[in-house]
């Protein structure tokens, strides 16, 4: 995918113009730029406030995990039905 990507960011012809440019590298530097722009703007950008993602597999899970268990157990009701041959 990395080459094909590359790929992309060629001109379909060798004598380009306005009209038939590939404006995929324009994009893609607009869109890297701006990016960056917003994640380092000073008090609002993203670095000053953006934590990363919230584990939530850590201490504990195992024991969550047990109590869960239990209390689906406790709640549901097994009926058993015959199976007919």
């Amino acid at each position: 995918m990395f080459i094909m990507d590359i790929v992309f960011f060629f001109p379909t012809t060798s004598q380009t113009d306005v009209a038939n440019m590939n404006y995929t590298v324009v994009v893609l530097g607009g869109t890297l730029t701006l990016s960056l722009v917003w994640y380092y703007f000073p008090v609002y950008g993203g670095v000053y406030w953006f934590t990363g993602p919230v584990p939530n597999i850590g201490k504990g899970s195992e024991e969550n995990a047990s109590s869960i268990r239990e209390s689906v157990e406790k709640n549901v009701n097994v009926k058993e039905v015959p199976v007919e041959a």
